[in-house]
Formats: structure tokens, sequence, C-alpha cells
């Protein structure tokens, strides 16, 4: 942990985690966690001590998402999507239909969010029913990060370097010209 305005030395080093670390989020005055160890942890930013860690994932956990302030979600190597309960911190759902990793996860809508995964697809999912609404096939590609640009469109790039912009409601795409060998994030700037 650091202080933005004095970066000559760390505040904090959060060190429970045995390899690499994938993601972050913060819930409420909580840290979480993903890494290659296969496991999610949950720091308090006030003591900051690690109070949870959960072992439900049998492979690397690649993604998280901020969902509500009762729920987030993880994405793993082990091909599936979990869903937390941020205050009981136990899992209520996993989805299952990728056949490869979760390399990303957004919000699309309410009660509707999306995944990107190395067998090439997109998935729309629904957090009601805890179905697969759509899959998208990304075309030979490992689909690696995605970016909602509203309700129905979205940006999604790869392991080609390619951006591809998809609407989702008439499944249209356009491939915009490749600018690097991998694309690991897109971001939106309003």
């Amino acid at each position: 942990m650091w202080d933005i305005k004095d970066t000559s030395a760390p505040l904090h080093t959060f060190d429970d985690h045995q390899d690499n670390v994938r993601a972050l989020i913060k819930i409420k005055d909580t840290l979480i966690s993903a890494s290659n160890d296969k496991t999610i942890k949950m720091w308090d930013l006030e003591s900051l001590v690690c109070h949870t860690t959960l072992l439900d994932h049998s492979k690397w956990v690649m993604c998280l998402l901020h969902y509500d302030d009762h729920t987030f979600i993880s994405g793993s190597a082990d091909k599936t999507i979990r869903v937390w309960n941020f205050d009981a911190m136990t899992c209520t759902a996993t989805l299952r239909g990728h056949t490869s990793g979760i390399w990303d996860i957004k919000r699309l809508e309410e009660n509707r969010i999306i995944s990107a995964s190395s067998d090439s697809t997109i998935r729309v999912w629904n957090m009601i029913t805890e179905a697969c609404e759509i899959t998208i096939s990304a075309y030979m590609d490992v689909a690696r990060t995605i970016c909602v640009l509203d309700s129905k469109t979205i940006v999604f790039g790869g392991k080609k370097g390619d951006l591809t912009l998809w609407n989702i409601e008439n499944n249209t795409k356009v491939t915009l010209k490749k600018e690097c060998n991998v694309l690991s994030s897109v971001v939106l700037h309003k």
C-alpha cells in the first residue's frame, strides 16, 4: 500500500499470498485480492490484517468484480465464475459454461455480467437465473479483457492484439486496427 504523495517507501506490504496477485478490489473497509495461489484474501484496511481466505477455486483466480456492497464475483483458470456474499464471506453461486479460464468479468447492466475467457468466447450471464444468456465467439482469439460502453455495446481485446467493438443486441462487430501483440486491458474515458 502506497501514499501517492510520498512514493519513497510503501506504507504497508500485504504478504500473505504464496504466488502472483492477479486482481484487487475494495468493498467498504476491506481490500480483496485474488492470486495464482488459488485463493481470495480479505484484508481489513484499518488493521491491515488478512481476516479471511476463500479456498473455493481449484486453479488461479484471475479476476474480481465489485458487483455491489454485498456481492463480489471472481473468475478463475478453473473455468468457473463464483458469486460471493461479502457479508457472510461465502460462495452463493457457481456459473459454469466456459471451457477454459476466465480472464475478465464486468458488469453489463443491472442483473447482468459479462465474462471473457481463454476459450475464445465472451458470455453474458443473468445474475438472477444464474444462466448464460448469450455466447459470443471471439473467432480464435483468446478474449482477455472487456470494456462495457453501454448496455448493448462492448469492446473486447485479446491475445492477437485486436480490439473488437461488438453490439450484443444485433450481434454485429467491427474489429479495430491491431495495435500490439497481446492486449490485456481496455479503459473507457468519458
